[in-house]
């Protein structure tokens, strides 16, 4: 989650939602369960640069809820080098931000009636 924080602000993104797959982290930033003395510095780091975002919110998804996370890291494992795709990115992981987006939106609609 450090590097997509920062790649976000690196491009100037100024309201973001981050998801992750680790309940204890997701809690932990969001300040709702102590934190373990191993990841406290990790934590804070992650704080304060939540902070130069004008909104945030980080949420818990299941790992088969965040395929488009699983995609981009099962393509990483084959990169030798930083890679950061501004303007196009593999189809696959495409498709299934695309697909992520539509249940989102479609999640949304259905729980406002």
């Amino acid at each position: 989650m450090e590097i997509a924080i920062q790649l976000a602000a690196d491009v100037s993104v100024r309201e973001v939602i981050f998801e992750g797959d680790s309940s204890n982290i997701c809690k932990a930033i969001q300040g709702s369960v102590t934190m373990p003395p191993s990841i406290q510095n990790i934590v804070y780091g992650i704080l304060v640069q939540l902070q130069t975002f004008r909104y945030f919110d980080i949420s818990h998804v299941k790992r088969q809820g965040n395929v488009p996370a699983h995609l981009l890291a099962q393509h990483a494992l084959h990169v030798e080098d930083f890679h950061a795709w501004l303007d196009e990115c593999p189809s696959p992981i495409v498709h299934a931000c695309a697909c992520d987006v539509t249940l989102y939106l479609m999640y949304s609609v259905l729980t406002k009636v």
